[in-house]
């Protein structure tokens, strides 16, 4: 197989390092409109580089994207969701299997669906970690339910370093998006429920070394998706993330003086974006690699019952900043994020998942997936807590 990576970032930089060793993978075309990011990938490959082709071109650029798609049997994009639709149309034209990580539009995306699985192509949406790993724990944990009630999507993380107050281990585009843009959904007694992004917050015990940390209501893909593929009685999902105190006061500040709008502002005889200069001003975070210390979790939480037992099953992957960066060159979140997608390309290869047409990561077949996930080196544990209801 042939395989088009636009983005080769913290995250495409571990799927790239995943998939050059397949042996099902022929040849891999990596584009970025970055030329530094292209150089520093090409010294930090190992083993497969005579497999990929590096092009410097800007994935915004309509010429650009069909410049790389024609030339492969998949593409993932691990930049940007705004490219997500574009690119899904031009995968369309060319007969072509798609992979994204986030989307902004995950309801339009998926309205492909029927012409996809005719064309006999697939498109697999959101295939990261938050979303991606996140809803395939969900999948293999429901999977094992006679009744599921309520879905809670974690991520904490207690990374810091010394050089930025504030500083995101993944796109600050997808970001700013997520926890100030949109509005967080939840989803209620079988209902849709737009909230305030940064609203619900809680104190959330995760497993250890990480412990309690205070999370926050986001805008993010799991809750759209999962209550429409998985039923048996679902009732609430929502999705938490962790802050300090100090980063929810920094957010809303920013937010507050302007800093964050998408719209143009006149500075002197220019006009400027200031949610543009506000990313330009973050740190990428492929150069938070070997800065950053702390753990990173990401976790499914879900209540149902198996026969008359109540039971709170929890599926999780956590990780170091450290040990990533000792063992894989990267952060702890990137390699979470770049590992699902990169198993899921192999899988595909493989010709082990060829499930056609449009759809979130729930739908695959989570055992396969999970194991090969786990054989690329992402660690994953479980708990799972049963309470026998009383016979009265």
């Amino acid at each position: 197989m042939i395989v088009g990576i636009i983005g080769g970032g913290a995250v495409g930089s571990v799927i790239i390092s995943h998939i050059v060793k397949g042996e099902s993978i022929n040849k891999v075309y990596l584009m970025d409109t970055d030329k530094n990011v292209l150089d520093r990938l090409r010294s930090k490959i190992d083993r497969g580089m005579e497999k990929v082709v590096f092009i410097n071109e800007d994935a915004e650029k309509n010429d650009s994207l069909k410049n790389i798609v024609s030339k492969v049997d998949l593409i993932v994009n691990a930049a940007t969701p705004d490219i997500n639709i574009p690119l899904m149309k031009i995968c369309y034209r060319h007969r072509v299997h798609y992979i994204d990580l986030a989307n902004d539009e995950v309801n339009d995306q998926l309205k492909f669906h029927r012409d996809w699985e005719k064309r006999g192509i697939t498109g697999v949406l959101g295939m990261g970690v938050d979303p991606g790993l996140t809803n395939i724990f969900a999948r293999y944990i429901t999977d094992r339910m006679d009744k599921v009630e309520e879905i809670r999507i974690r991520d904490g993380d207690t990374s810091y370093t010394k050089e930025y107050i504030l500083a995101v281990l993944y796109s600050p585009s997808v970001f700013l998006d997520e926890v100030l843009y949109y509005p967080a959904m939840v989803f209620r007694r079988g209902r849709f429920k737009l909230e305030p992004p940064l609203s619900g917050e809680e104190k959330y015990k995760f497993p250890e070394p990480v412990g309690e940390l205070h999370v926050y209501s986001v805008s993010h893909e799991e809750v759209e998706t999962l209550p429409l593929y998985i039923n048996k009685g679902l009732k609430y999902v929502d999705f938490k993330i962790s802050f300090s105190k100090e980063v929810v006061q920094i957010l809303f500040a920013l937010d507050k003086m302007g800093l964050t709008k998408k719209t143009g502002i006149k500075l002197g005889k220019k006009k400027v974006i200031p949610r543009d200069v506000l990313i330009r001003l973050m740190p990428r975070p492929e150069s938070l690699v070997g800065k950053v210390k702390g753990y990173a979790v990401v976790l499914t939480e879900v209540k149902g019952k198996v026969g008359k037992d109540v039971v709170i099953h929890k599926l999780f992957t956590i990780m170091s900043h450290q040990e990533a960066y000792k063992k894989y060159n990267t952060t702890a979140t990137a390699f979470q994020t770049g590992t699902p997608p990169a198993a899921l390309v192999l899988l595909m290869a493989e010709n082990k998942i060829n499930i056609k047409g449009v759809f979130p990561p729930e739908v695959l077949q989570s055992e396969i997936l999970l194991s090969k996930i786990k054989e690329l080196g992402l660690p994953m544990e479980e708990e799972i807590i049963h309470r026998r209801k009383l016979e009265v």
